[in-house]
């Protein structure tokens, strides 16, 4: 899939990050 860097932050900030 082609994402870019926006839609990568975007998606960063729908989904927390648990690690």
């Amino acid at each position: 899939m082609a994402c870019t860097s926006t839609e990568l932050v975007h998606f960063l900030s729908k989904i927390p990050e648990r690690s």
